[in-house]
């Protein structure tokens, strides 16, 4: 969906010159809020509908009493949670790593 929408999929570490709390909340609304392909913010259209999508096709496999509108929301909900999730450790694992003085690999 990102080359369509002209979306940048890739997630920026803003870094340790910024504060703790503007580091974990951007990194916590990366899912939801993207960037157009010349860096303009937007809202993260592509990631959004692709894991709508991808939510809405697992119901193809799933038994009868599994399907429904409820179980799509659920599973797009986690997608977008998980990735923010997944998110917070890219922009905080180098950290974490040196603070618990763990070789770093590469």
């Amino acid at each position: 969906m990102a080359p369509i929408l002209h979306q940048d999929p890739r997630y920026y570490q803003l870094g340790r010159s910024h504060k703790f709390f503007n580091r974990a909340l951007y990194a916590g609304t990366r899912p939801i809020i993207g960037r157009t392909d010349s860096g303009k913010t937007i809202p993260n259209y592509a990631y959004m509908i692709g894991t709508a999508a991808a939510a809405g096709l697992t119901q193809a496999y799933y038994p009868d009493r599994n399907v429904g509108a409820g179980q799509v929301a659920r599973a797009w909900a986690t997608s977008l949670g998980g990735s923010a999730l997944g998110d917070l450790a890219t922009e905080f694992g180098g950290e974490i790593i040196q603070w618990l003085h763990l070789p770093k690999y590469e």
